[in-house]
């Protein structure tokens, strides 16, 4: 068979895809990846913006819960310190690796009952979450707010209540104070 009745066959058997199809098909793969991936990191980081939140929350209702056993032993609120020095247990009950107190407020119901229940509002916190990432968070107005660029030494020992996200609940409640 001669070269030119084997291109011959070659044009009337049209099995495969000529080199501008691949092409074409390939750009509009590039097209949507480029595209979809940015949205795809964001939902990746809004997920763990959320854990985040609630690993905080879960400290919170950790520090709450040694706060109630506290007050309910001898009828005072806890400090900033109280709740660093009960951090081990805190940190068992929500999960976490390391967290340590800034700053927060003690609302108190009004009234003669010793035992009247009590909140912690305005509660600022540095503490390393599950994944490793060192974390800033404070409840302020029912709302967490969460910084992820937080550095190890400056959650450990050199952070202040200013490197937190937000701005503290400076209520006319009992404050718990600035401590280590």
């Amino acid at each position: 068979m001669s070269l030119f009745a084997k291109a011959r066959k070659a044009k009337e058997n049209k099995k495969g895809f000529t080199l501008v199809e691949l092409i074409v098909v390939l750009v509009i793969l590039a097209i949507l990846a480029a595209i979809l991936v940015p949205a795809l990191l964001g939902w990746i980081d809004e997920a763990k913006k959320k854990q985040y939140v609630l690993e905080a929350r879960s400290i919170y209702m950790a520090a709450q819960a040694v706060a109630d056993e506290k007050y309910a032993e001898d009828a005072t609120a806890l400090t900033v310190a109280d709740l660093n020095t009960a951090s081990p247990r805190i940190i068992t009950l929500s999960d976490v690796k390391f967290v340590r107190f800034i700053d927060g407020t003690v609302k108190t119901k009004v009234g003669d009952d010793k035992h009247a229940p009590f909140t912690i509002t305005g509660l600022g916190m540095f503490f390393q979450s599950q994944d490793g990432t060192y974390v800033g968070a404070r409840l302020t107005g029912g709302t967490w707010e969460v910084d992820t660029s937080i550095e190890e030494t400056k959650a450990k020992t050199g952070g202040v209540s200013s490197d937190l996200p937000g701005t503290p609940d400076t209520e006319k409640n009992t404050a718990m104070g600035a401590g280590a």
